[in-house]
């Protein structure tokens, strides 16, 4: 599963564009994705229970303190 998460990572990044949010099933996880106004992304794996406004609110603090 590491393995998967990885290769979505990386061949992810390239084609999102700026200022977005993205949730993409894998396997029995969700992966949500929420971009910055620079190249960067902030991910989070999570199952299908956890409610999307708290995990992008979570991805965009994180992206906060990154910059």
């Amino acid at each position: 599963m590491k393995d998967s998460f990885k290769f979505l990572v990386r061949e992810s990044m390239p084609c999102l564009a700026k200022y977005t949010r993205h949730t993409v099933k894998q396997d029995d996880k969700l992966c949500h994705i929420q971009v910055s106004k620079k190249p960067v992304a902030a991910y989070a794996f999570t199952d299908g229970e956890y409610p999307k406004r708290v995990i992008f609110g979570l991805l965009n603090k994180v992206l906060e303190i990154f910059f």
